[in-house]
């Protein structure tokens, strides 16, 4: 019995170990792009099907982003966030936030992380109910940190592999 916990305890070790290196990418990163640079190669790089939308001023809010968005705003220098055009049958969101430091970047992660958890919890019971094949974008959220710009993706699985590798190569030094 003893082992069994000293064992599980050291699998979630590790795992918590792991987390960060599989939401953040290493090396030297430019800071230079505006965050609408960095969306136009990422969104080259996974058109939609009915396309996407520039999500407008008032998107990022306290009902949907949580207290902290306020603090949010101050610590970016810009940001672009891209919706699905057809958002009752695609829920495909992506984000790009660029900081005005690494330990701002840090901060803003937190923050979309907790939007990003807010919305599984608030949209997986509506999607069960009437668009099922939406759920696993939910369940593949992710965020990545390379210096100043925080990006985080709504997508399907492929999808969002493509996504992230095409946003740390635009944002990678030369």
């Amino acid at each position: 019995m003893k082992h069994t916990v000293i064992r599980a305890l050291t699998v979630l070790l590790l795992i918590a170990c792991l987390i960060p290196l599989m939401t953040a990418c290493g090396g030297d990163f430019r800071d230079d792009l505006t965050s609408t640079t960095v969306m136009d190669t990422v969104k080259a790089a996974v058109p939609a099907e009915g396309g996407y939308e520039v999500a407008g001023n008032g998107y990022i809010n306290g009902s949907n982003w949580g207290e902290e968005y306020e603090d949010m705003l101050d610590r970016l220098t810009d940001y672009r966030i891209l919706v699905a055009t057809d958002t009752s049958n695609n829920i495909n969101e992506l984000g790009i936030l660029r900081a005005k430091s690494t330990g701002d970047a840090k901060a803003v992660k937190s923050v979309v992380d907790d939007y990003l958890a807010a919305t599984t919890a608030r949209q997986k019971p509506l999607l069960e109910g009437y668009n099922p094949t939406e759920i696993p974008k939910l369940e593949n959220a992710k965020v990545t940190v390379c210096g100043t710009y925080v990006f985080y993706t709504i997508l399907d699985t492929d999808m969002t592999a493509t996504a992230h590798e095409a946003f740390e190569n635009a944002v990678k030094a030369e």
